[in-house]
């Protein structure tokens, strides 16, 4: 065998072991995320949450319009401000307030005034889920 080839999968050998590192720091990270209760909506098959992390559309983007783009990518289903919050982080949205949660609650609230979104109240560690208003 040449020395490039060799070269060539020395280098392939590496990238393997870092992938298998990457995924074990990723599934920590979630677990993680999940014990705080911040749990990825992506888990329950209707997030865009990769989408979101590669193009950060919501950089530029209001809280209110980002909020909305969020539940209006996936209609039928139900976020909790958590939820809504990651997937904002995600997304690029970087907020300037002290409590960036409590903007992500009182914008979810405002919507639902406005009939823009439906919720569903709950209290305690569940907490309200918010939808996309359906016609």
């Amino acid at each position: 065998m040449d020395d490039t080839i060799k070269a060539i999968l020395e280098k392939l050998r590496h990238l393997e072991g870092e992938k298998e590192t990457i995924e074990r720091d990723i599934s920590h990270i979630e677990s993680t995320l999940k014990l705080l209760g911040i749990e990825s909506p992506h888990d329950h098959g209707h997030s865009h949450e990769d989408q979101y992390a590669t193009t950060h559309p919501f950089g530029g983007m209001a809280l209110k319009d980002a909020c909305l783009k969020i539940l209006a990518d996936a209609p039928g289903a139900w976020f909790s401000k958590s939820q809504v919050e990651y997937l904002l982080t995600r997304g690029g949205y970087r907020s300037e307030a002290k409590d960036p949660g409590n903007s992500v609650d009182i914008t979810l609230r405002s919507l639902v005034e406005f009939g823009l979104c439906e919720v569903i109240r709950h209290r305690g560690v569940v907490g309200n889920r918010y939808s996309v208003k359906r016609s």
